[in-house]
């Protein structure tokens, strides 16, 4: 299992299984509130899944698949594959949708692209050059800003959707592990993986509102909370997961959680 997305009424959580040496090809459906596996979804030749977000509306998530070259859409109830959307990028692993839900952007790791997939025609319709090694994607909630975090650099740019022009935004990352984004769109989270921080960046004016210090504790993946006034952060090297109050900064309490979450 690597990423998991939750439905926004809480009840039902899909998860990626990426698999091992040889590659996943399903995803796994849980009932929340009865912690238990509802189904197992067969992605037939679609290996290795890995990012995930729901589509409007809670019925459909969107997964890359990074062997296949593709974002499916599946039907969480049914398990039908009801869309296959060819990314025509190498190693395209975390996906972005925005409130629309008309387009979809992937991160192309190997490719240094973000591509933008037009959900209606079912094709690649644009694709941005990036800084190498992008994996962190993020896009507003209006779609009119894509943000991608370059390992290799450290750096976390901004592709304009309108022009298609990419600006730096912020630099002097470790790693920029993900771009998370709050609903009304003015604020993004950026864990720094080895960095051990996260910042909290005023996404109009891309400037930082304050960072978070976690020493040695590998922070990852960042979801907000449901009132958006905390953030939920995982911490890969300490086994649990931090609980920010964003206003503040503070670290108000920790979640425990299995091994490398």
């Amino acid at each position: 299992p690597h990423e998991v997305v939750v439905s926004s009424d809480g009840s039902t959580a899909v998860v990626t299984d990426y698999g091992g040496r040889s590659g996943g090809n399903t995803l796994t459906v849980i009932d929340v509130p009865g912690l238990a596996v509802e189904r197992t979804i067969d992605l037939g030749d679609h290996r290795r899944p890995h990012g995930i977000d729901f589509m409007p509306g809670d019925e459909v998530v969107a997964v890359t698949t990074e062997q296949s070259r593709h974002v499916v859409l599946v039907d969480v109830a049914t398990g039908e594959i009801v869309s296959e959307l060819p990314t025509e990028g190498d190693v395209s692993h975390m996906l972005a949708v925005p409130g629309s839900g008309d387009l979809i952007y992937t991160s192309d790791f190997r490719d240094a692209t973000v591509t933008e997939i037009e959900v209606a025609r079912g094709a690649t319709v644009r694709k941005f050059q990036v800084p190498v090694t992008p994996e962190a994607v993020g896009v507003t909630p209006d779609g009119s800003e894509v943000w991608v975090g370059s390992n290799e650099l450290g750096i976390v740019s901004v592709v304009d959707t309108a022009s298609g022009n990419v600006a730096e935004a912020l630099a002097n990352f470790g790693w920029p592990k993900r771009v998370v984004f709050s609903e009304d769109g003015e604020t993004a989270l950026n864990p720094d993986l080895r960095g051990n921080e996260l910042r909290i960046v005023d996404a109009e004016s891309r400037k930082e509102k304050r960072r978070v210090s976690f020493p040695d504790a590998g922070p990852q993946s960042i979801v907000f909370s449901a009132d958006g006034k905390h953030a939920f952060q995982s911490l890969s090297l300490e086994n649990r997961v931090a609980v920010v109050e964003l206003e503040s900064g503070a670290i108000v309490g920790y979640l425990p959680a299995g091994n490398r979450p």
